[in-house]
């Protein structure tokens, strides 16, 4: 059976694999990929539960994450093979899983916010994007550093760490590191170039050209207000004092006295260990007369590509919920940690139906609201 990555086209994160089969002359297959569609088949499912991408499949089973998929082709080298791109020794080895994690855990969060907001997976934020950029210079300084009497990261042939570090520097590189950025980064600029100019490299990602002009982030528009025609001033003596605002009158302020104490339930949740040991005390007091229990659902989570980025999007709605405190109480889940990365909870509503509250909140137009039937032992 022959090595098949799924992707979508253009993926770096796969040009980790390929670059590392180019070294040990491994023949993979790029089967046809629609992202959206091919990830949700059955047949995929079957073989790859998180309908995520990319994934590779192998005689011995499916393998998912890019880095695992980069490993297996690097320690398929064959016999006789003069190339290492695991290292030599067991410090070479434990070296090149070391950048590994210094790539995933410190480039890719801050290069996503940066490039997110140019291709717009992330919300345009200056706030972030000063932060990424300054959190992610500061990183890159360490591999300048590192750099300045290295040719390679890893001993003094080309590694794993080498190629994997410098795909996911890829777009960086392309699209935002312009000759102004990249002054202060001369040893690793001369590495990167260094890498993807290999045959091995270019076999893959073809000749490469470096950024010339950084992209920026796309400002939204603002609209502006449409003007109102002014409306007649009446005279002095017809002017009358403006009325009050009316204060909003909630319904659910006028429901009948409820035997569930919703306070004291969201005390008890947030101090509990675990949530099965409160469950006796939640169905002793509950009132499905005076409450109710929805699930919600993210509609679109094939654009959940970064779990930082998706942190922040939840964290952002929930902090849109403060006028919900007093007729809500919820909990979601992030399950992913690369698209489609979902989101999923469950909340408890004052009365029998989503409120305005949550309605109100421009965040829960990208979810699917679902009225849980807890006389259902499948909810």
């Amino acid at each position: 059976m022959a090595l098949k990555i799924h992707s979508y086209p253009s993926n770096p994160r796969v040009y980790k694999a390929l670059i590392a089969a180019q070294y040990n002359n491994i023949q993979i297959e790029l089967p046809a990929f629609e992202f959206g569609v091919t990830n949700k088949t059955p047949e995929f499912l079957a073989k790859f539960p998180l309908g995520k991408v990319p994934v590779m499949e192998t005689p011995e089973g499916p393998l998912y994450e890019s880095n695992a998929i980069a490993r297996y082709v690097a320690r398929a080298r064959p016999l006789g093979s003069n190339v290492f791109l695991m290292g030599r020794t067991d410090m070479e080895q434990a070296l090149v899983d070391q950048w590994l994690d210094f790539e995933s855990l410190y480039l890719v969060p801050h290069q996503m916010e940066w490039l997110g907001q140019i291709h717009g997976f992330a919300g345009f934020n200056p706030g972030n994007l000063s932060k990424a950029k300054k959190a992610l210079t500061s990183t890159l300084r360490i591999l300048e550093a590192h750099l300045e009497t290295r040719t390679f990261l890893v001993g003094e042939r080309i590694t794993l760490a080498d190629i994997c570090v410098a795909m996911d520097l890829f777009w960086s590189f392309k699209e935002v590191f312009d000759a102004n950025y990249r002054r202060p980064f001369t040893n690793l600029t001369r590495w990167f170039m260094t890498v993807v100019n290999q045959p091995e490299s270019q076999a893959v990602v073809g000749d490469f050209e470096i950024c010339t002009v950084a992209k920026e982030p796309k400002k939204p528009e603002k609209k502006k207000p449409a003007q109102q025609p002014k409306a007649a001033q009446p005279k002095p003596a017809q002017q009358a004092a403006a009325p009050a605002p009316k204060k909003r009158v909630n319904p659910l302020d006028h429901l009948p006295a409820s035997t569930f104490d919703f306070e004291w339930f969201k005390r008890l949740y947030m101090n509990c260990d675990s949530a099965n040991d409160i469950m006796p005390q939640f169905w002793e007091r509950w009132d499905a007369e005076g409450f109710c229990v929805y699930f919600c659902d993210y509609k679109y989570p094939e654009d959940n590509t970064n779990p930082l980025f998706v942190r922040n999007l939840l964290g952002g709605f929930f902090q849109r919920l403060d006028s919900l405190r007093r007729y809500g109480f919820g909990v979601v889940g992030i399950f992913g940690d690369a698209a489609p990365i979902e989101l999923s909870g469950m909340w408890i509503f004052r009365g029998q139906e989503v409120p305005f509250e949550m309605s109100d909140c421009p965040d829960s137009e990208s979810y699917t609201f679902r009225r849980a039937d807890l006389t259902n032992e499948a909810d």
